[in-house]
């Protein structure tokens, strides 16, 4: 059970990237998605959270958003399931993001 700092990367331009799958030694876990643009120009990107790699419509929560050059973007108190996963895709290899938050552990018997 980590808490803290649980995931992150950099974009790979249009590319999903996993930055953070729900471990199944936990029951959910709280998190924050912080993604700071690093280059001088806009980046469009998305933001999913689902059960595989490739998201399906459903699992966007955004969906071709501009970050602005040198801007960021945050999304806070999210609740993700065991199993589940945070994915970046970006128009760019600019965006540095971190998931931090906590992971409740599986209740004990």
């Amino acid at each position: 059970m980590a808490n803290g700092r649980l995931g992150g990367g950099v974009s790979v331009n249009n590319t999903n990237l996993v930055v953070y799958t729900v471990p199944t030694t936990v029951e959910f876990t709280t998190l924050n998605i912080l993604i700071s643009n690093t280059s001088s120009v806009d980046v469009t990107m998305r933001l999913s959270i689902g059960l595989n790699s490739i998201p399906s419509l459903e699992d966007f929560i955004e969906y071709d958003i501009i970050i602005p050059a040198k801007g960021s973007f945050e999304r806070t108190a999210l609740i993700c399931s065991t199993n589940e996963k945070i994915i970046v895709n970006a128009d760019s290899d600019a965006l540095a993001i971190r998931v931090n938050g906590l992971e409740q552990p599986l209740p004990t018997p």
